[in-house]
């Protein structure tokens, strides 16, 4: 996170190879999807655990997208869930083709 979202990020925005887009891009696409989803915003479980950030959500989400890979690859890369990688997948394509017209 710090290396790529802190403002001052150790890598620039010309960069930024998550998925191969630039980081405007990135950040276009998470500040949509957390404009019209509140799954993409970070909280409190029940037991006041602090769940998984929208970033995070957002980067399994398009993983998924661009290498097509499936959800349970991801649960030790980033330690999330079979369940969370596919409800997050699955928000995430929603919540872009609601915000941004693609259909």
């Amino acid at each position: 996170m710090d290396d790529y979202f802190a403002p001052d990020a150790l890598f620039a925005d010309h960069f930024f190879q998550c998925f191969r887009m630039h980081k405007t891009v990135f950040n276009r696409l998470y500040h949509g999807v957390r404009s019209y989803d509140d799954y993409f915003i970070l909280k409190k479980d029940a037991m006041g655990t602090i769940g998984f950030s929208g970033y995070h959500k957002c980067t399994v989400a398009l993983g998924m997208l661009a290498y097509g890979t499936t959800a349970d690859s991801w649960d030790e890369y980033i330690r999330m869930s079979e369940s969370t990688c596919g409800d997050a997948m699955v928000r995430f394509v929603t919540a872009v083709v609601k915000v941004f017209g693609f259909q």
